[in-house]
């Protein structure tokens, strides 16, 4: 955005359910050593993920998938890539609402709400989802840099998520 509000996006497929430590990511993935069998929140800096998305670093992790910054090789782009952890590639519940996930998300275009660009298994047989990259703080960072919000800022934020989930939701997405 041009102006000079502060924006907030919501990335649909990172609830706070998948993520505990949400550093880098907004509210609102060369050859490396992606090992066979290895966990989600295993991969380091520089794993290659699909051929094309150089892992940079992990931006949060929680009980179903981790969150990386990763690097699009062919066209030079930061993207988030999400990957579900191992355990759970094999669950069938797990794995059709990862899809799913993914499928509602592709689907919804609006400023608060991060757009979904693929989807796949990397060669370890990890199921991940390509995300945009926001760069921006979280609202927990901002909570500790400037403690409590004033009332108009706080409202200024809650328009943005609520219109984002409003989109969501007309689109027949619930998070």
């Amino acid at each position: 955005q041009e102006s000079s509000e502060e924006t907030v996006s919501i990335p649909v497929l990172v609830s706070s359910d998948d993520l505990e430590d949400k550093t880098e990511a907004s509210i609102a993935a060369r050859r490396g050593p992606a090992a066979s069998g290895a966990a989600a929140e295993d991969l380091s800096a520089g794993a290659l993920i699909a051929g094309k998305y150089e892992i940079m670093k992990l931006l949060g992790k929680g009980g179903m998938s981790a969150v990386y910054k990763a690097r699009h090789l062919e066209i030079d782009k930061i993207m988030a890539l999400k990957v579900l952890n191992n355990q759970l590639a094999n669950d069938e519940q797990s794995l059709r609402r990862f899809k799913q996930e993914a499928q509602a998300a592709s689907k919804l275009t609006h400023p608060g709400v991060v757009a979904v660009f693929d989807c796949g298994t990397s060669e370890a047989g990890l199921p991940y989802l390509v995300m945009e990259y926001v760069e921006g703080k979280t609202l927990s960072e901002l909570l500790k840099e400037s403690g409590p919000l004033g009332l108009e800022r706080f409202l200024a934020l809650m328009i943005q998520v609520t219109d984002a989930l409003a989109h969501a939701h007309l689109h027949g997405v619930v998070h």
